[in-house]
């Protein structure tokens, strides 16, 4: 009788250890699935639904909730479920629990292995009555079932980690399959399978961020296109700022440029009122502000929350993030690139390299527009006198000869040369003489109108064109130059004269060709009539 009582208790003690195992097996095998399953994907919510099903068909549990962790706000957003009917879902998905709630929930004294379990007996002794107001999903007219040992306002919450260990988002499960729940054993699986789909989620985010640096590079990669075809200073700069607005909707952009008092000046900008922009130009100051304190140190800066730093001078009722990078060209620090977008945290890494990558094709950009008007200014520049030459002359008069048939207006034109030049030459010297030329251009320059355009010719003889005017005040303007030049003393105290020559559109000509002829004989007529005259 004792014999068979023994075997009898030795089977059923190898039944159970047995069935554990299998159990056990069945576990591990379950695990060995749902991995591979998550590991097949980078789509986000595909891993999503992957682990709602997961738990909701192989780990116990009827009703599950995903929660992550919004880092802008601090707070917790349901994003995934299984069990519960949309209606109940649309109305979770809509209110944020902060996360200060959670890690209310999340106290050692709860703690399962990495886990949470949160009896409901707890709640009236802990005072923590508001915090399952705020996260429970049940609504009144839903009547909980009946459990063995699980209460439907029970709380069993899965923490959902990085790799650095840092908090992704939470599980929470209710509704255990069989009615019955052994926390300590399903502790297990879930929190293997949580930290298996934390990856899988970590994964998936890194991919995705991923996939939009590549399609916001791709972005920058088409702004840099379009700046290499402008090689004007203003048009690069607006076209710029509205590439950037139309590829980048969230980016407020202003560029900042130094003045020619060494100021810094918000140039052009996308995003903001005229008002606005008008009040932050008198604020900026080197050292001062954001960009104040990155023209002065010129280091690139990212603020997360403006509100938060104390060099931040624009506005303060709206939380805002901010890059700075400084503009750079062969010359030196130029500017700063600006970029602001609403809300904390709203601008990330990734925005910090591309307005970086943008901050540096600006620069080479601006630095070649600088190159191109220098390159132009010396091609249009007498070196001597440093005033407009024939080539630009001859661009000039045509723009403005067609102003002047567009807007029927006249249009005059003086040429002039320095009586007797060549004595001057032969007594002082060729280098007097280019001294003497350059004084004559600077008198000139300093007697015309604002608008008026003064170009050396070549040798002694000077262009004037004069915008607007017609032949009598043409008259006036060529007399007046006349009788400043013979009272003034030049280089050495050599006094000298002019014999000027007009002509004016309509009345002379209506082409280039013609009005040139023209100036050309009047002004030979005036030193065959004996020179220091006005001859048109």
């Amino acid at each position: 009788g004792l014999t068979k009582i023994y075997l009898q208790q030795k089977l059923s003690s190898e039944k159970d250890i047995e069935e554990k195992i299998a159990t056990v097996n069945k576990k591990l095998h379950t695990l060995q699935q749902l991995t591979i399953l998550l590991q097949s994907t980078f789509d986000f919510d595909r891993i999503l639904d992957i682990i709602t099903k997961a738990i909701t068909s192989s780990l116990g549990f009827s009703v599950v909730l995903v929660s992550l962790y919004n880092e802008k706000d601090d707070s917790m957003e349901r994003v995934a479920q299984n069990g519960l009917s949309e209606k109940v879902f649309e109305k979770l998905r809509k209110q944020k629990v902060p996360f200060s709630t959670i890690k209310n929930l999340m106290q050692e004294r709860f703690r399962i292995s990495k886990s949470f379990y949160i009896n409901h007996k707890e709640m009236d002794l802990n005072n923590l009555d508001k915090t399952i107001d705020q996260i429970a999903y049940i609504i009144p007219e839903e009547k909980p079932e009946e459990y063995i040992n699980w209460h439907p306002e029970d709380i069993l919450i899965i923490p959902l980690y990085s790799k650095e260990n840092k908090i992704l988002g939470i599980l929470t499960v209710d509704k255990p399959v069989n009615r019955y729940v052994n926390i300590i054993e399903s502790i297990d699986i879930l929190e293997s399978f949580a930290q298996t789909a934390a990856i899988s989620l970590e994964n998936a985010k890194l991919f995705s961020k991923m996939e939009q640096l590549i399609k916001k590079l791709e972005k920058v990669s088409n702004i840099s296109v379009l700046m290499n075809s402008h090689i004007q200073l203003e048009n690069l700069l607006s076209h710029f700022v509205q590439a950037t607005k139309e590829n980048f909707p969230n980016y407020n952009t202003s560029i900042i440029l130094y003045n020619q008092f060494n100021e810094l000046e918000i140039k052009t900008y996308s995003g903001y009122t005229d008002k606005y922009i008008e009040r932050i130009n008198e604020m900026l100051k080197m050292g001062e502000g954001i960009v104040g304190w990155v023209a002065e140190h010129k280091t690139p800066v990212h603020v997360k929350d403006t509100r938060s730093d104390p060099r931040f001078v624009g506005r303060l009722d709206v939380s805002m993030s901010e890059i700075a990078i400084p503009l750079e060209t062969s010359s030196g620090m130029i500017g700063i690139l600006d970029i602001e977008s609403e809300g904390v945290n709203s601008l990330d890494e990734n925005d910090f390299r591309i307005v970086s990558i943008l901050a540096s094709h600006l620069s080479i950009s601006i630095d070649n527009t600088f190159k191109y008007e220098e390159t132009k200014r010396i091609a249009n520049t007498d070196p001597l006198t440093d005033m407009y030459n024939y080539r630009f002359f001859i661009e000039k008069l045509k723009e403005e000869l067609e102003r002047s048939k567009k807007l029927s207006i006249p249009l005059s034109i003086l040429m002039l040369d320095i009586d007797y030049f060549k004595e001057i030459n032969d007594n002082y010297g060729h280098m007097i003489g280019d001294l003497v030329i350059r004084d004559l251009a600077q008198l000139l320059l300093n007697t015309v109108r604002k608008g008026d355009i003064v170009t050396r010719y070549g040798g002694d003889e000077f262009f004037i064109i004069l915008p607007g005017t017609g032949k009598q005040f043409t008259h006036s303007i060529a007399e007046k130059i006349n009788k400043l030049v013979k009272k003034t003393n030049f280089t050495n105290g050599i006094k000298i004269t002019v014999s000027v020559g007009t002509v004016t559109y309509p009345d002379d000509g209506d082409s280039v060709e013609t009005l040139l002829k023209w100036v050309d004989d009047a002004l030979y007529d005036a030193k065959r009539k004996g020179r220091d005259r006005i001859n048109g």
